[in-house]
């Protein structure tokens, strides 16, 4: 889709696309796509992080061009953080080969209590309603557009970019998902007792006549925010209808997220056939691990988001 990979891949530091290709007489050979973070917002230029697709080379190829191609792009593009989200197994093993961490994500749910019977995800089991670390929660979940949430500036004070890497602000959130030309993302702001804590980005997906929301990206200027997010979108989900509100993220430290009220869908859950799906282009009831791998200074544990690099991009157009 051109107008797809027009938006995916425009050129960054007056290059045509961010892709990396290797040619010989007039021939490509292999390629490496890549996404710099201050595309979105040239604040971040600073703070650059890029996010690596597309690695391919022909069969026919030398075995290291790959590396070649990858060589010359790290070497030629300014950043202070690199990583790919959604590589599979076998090029799991070259990242780690080359000094990467390497691992999976984590996914989280929580189910609509209300509803009785479900035709997205599969829970044979009982799975209790999982409190937040307060039921007294005051914090406010309201959607936000593109003319109110450019008002955050002024009426909250908040700091351009977030802490930690890879590193994002409001501009990138307007830019990467907002503006999205395909997918329709919806932002809510969180907020508790006047005070601003964070901007999440989500997807309303379907299959059929049921529906699922998917929580793609967060960005949270206060750790307390991370509190109630669980109940609120449970309230949330009752509200709008939606069987699950599901969250892939890696990094985020374990005392954190067990305050956020969702559930882990972990290997035990996992072995008593639940399943919460994560594929609707085309739907498929099956659960899906995304890999990760990045370098970095190790003083730094990113949180990644399935929004992140190029893993949430349109199966269809």
């Amino acid at each position: 889709n051109p107008k797809f990979f027009q938006w995916q891949h425009n050129g960054t530091d007056e290059r045509d696309y961010d892709f990396v290709i290797a040619e010989e007489n007039g021939e490509i050979h292999g390629c490496l796509g890549f996404i710099s973070t201050k595309r979105y917002d040239s604040n971040l230029t600073s703070n650059n992080t890029i996010w690596l697709t597309n690695w391919i080379v022909t069969n026919s190829s030398s075995g290291f061009l790959g590396l070649q191609i990858l060589s010359f792009l790290t070497g030629n593009v300014d950043h202070q953080f690199i990583g790919t989200v959604g590589n599979n197994r076998e090029v799991e093993k070259i990242y780690s080969s080359l000094g990467y961490n390497t691992g999976k994500m984590s996914h989280y749910f929580r189910l609509n209590p209300s509803k009785k019977e479900l035709n997205l995800a599969n829970v044979p089991i009982k799975i209790p309603s999982k409190k937040s670390k307060s039921d007294d929660f005051r914090s406010i979940l309201k959607r936000i557009y593109l003319s109110e949430i450019e008002k955050l500036y002024d009426f909250f004070k908040i700091d351009d970019g977030s802490p930690g890497f890879p590193r994002k602000s409001v501009n990138y959130i307007i830019n990467r998902y907002l503006k999205h030309p395909i997918y329709e993302y919806k932002i809510f702001s969180l907020t508790r007792l006047e005070e601003f804590y964070g901007l999440v980005v989500t997807r309303e997906c379907s299959y059929r006549e049921s529906k699922a929301l998917r929580v793609i990206d967060i960005l949270m200027f206060n750790e307390k925010g991370w509190e109630d997010l669980g109940l609120l979108f449970e309230d949330l989900s009752i509200s709008k209808n939606y069987e699950y509100v599901d969250l892939y993220i890696f990094g985020l430290p374990e005392e954190i997220i067990n305050k956020t009220g969702f559930i882990e869908l972990n290997d035990e859950i996992k072995s008593q056939g639940v399943i919460i799906p994560n594929y609707f282009e085309p739907f498929e009831q099956k659960n899906i691990e995304i890999l990760w791998a990045y370098k970095h200074s190790p003083k730094y544990t990113p949180i990644i988001f399935k929004g992140d690099c190029d893993q949430d991009r349109p199966g269809f157009f």
